[in-house]
């Protein structure tokens, strides 16, 4: 089991200082390491399905995204991922700050943040339903979904503790993985992305590793 933290903010924000719109999920789905060499060529219309070929292109630019953590970050253990993706977790998607956490306790937090988590799998899984495959036997495809299951209650519990308490000896080894004070992060992140301002943002360099990451992958999309 992992999270895709990394590899979906990666892609939103490189997406939005591109102006590029997103389809569906086909962005992300291409980001995932094992679509990280994916480069499909021309795809035409096809008969009774709506826009192949910018499903395509979108998919392309997933996976140009995932070659661009590839590149920057190489390819951490499963502990490190961890660590990665409970660091986007705090800094972009969650709002863990201070002054917010004290209104509640660490085990209302843990419990709503678990929650939370599971509810977004739920969700995905739900869009998923269909996706048992006809010619598999149907006992064994239970007993898989299961197993999986059961490892994904694990790593939960895992990402959540990793999200509220951070490993100190990662954080050392990881402390300059992101700022939002490096240029093109803080531009990715503003309400308002003004004419000109990605030109000067790019010509920054970037002093984190999520900022090389954002930068690389936004050099790929502007080709």
């Amino acid at each position: 089991m992992n999270a895709y933290f990394l590899e979906i903010t990666v892609v939103r924000l490189s997406a939005r200082l591109l102006g590029k719109d997103l389809i569906d999920n086909y962005a992300f789905f291409g980001s995932l390491p094992r679509f990280s060499q994916l480069k499909l060529e021309a795809v035409g219309e096809a008969d009774g399905i709506d826009e192949v070929p910018e499903k395509a292109a979108v998919l392309n630019f997933g996976a140009a995204c995932g070659r661009a953590i590839e590149k920057v970050l190489g390819k951490p253990s499963e502990e490190e991922s961890l660590y990665i993706n409970g660091e986007i977790a705090r800094n972009i998607l969650l709002d863990l700050s201070p002054e917010k956490c004290a209104l509640y306790t660490e085990a209302e937090i843990y419990s709503s943040l678990s929650t939370i988590l599971d509810a977004l799998v739920k969700k995905a899984q739900i869009r998923t339903h269909t996706a048992k495959p006809g010619y598999e036997n149907i006992d064994k495809w239970l007993a898989d979904y299961y197993g999986l299951q059961k490892s994904y209650d694990s790593y939960l519990a895992s990402l959540v503790n990793e999200i509220l308490n951070p490993n100190p000896d990662l954080a050392k080894k990881y402390s300059s993985f992101f700022d939002k004070k490096d240029p093109i992060i803080a531009l990715a992140l503003e309400k308002e992305i003004k004419e000109g301002a990605l030109k000067a943002a790019c010509e920054a360099e970037p002093k984190t590793t999520f900022g090389k990451i954002l930068l690389e992958a936004v050099k790929t999309g502007l080709g």
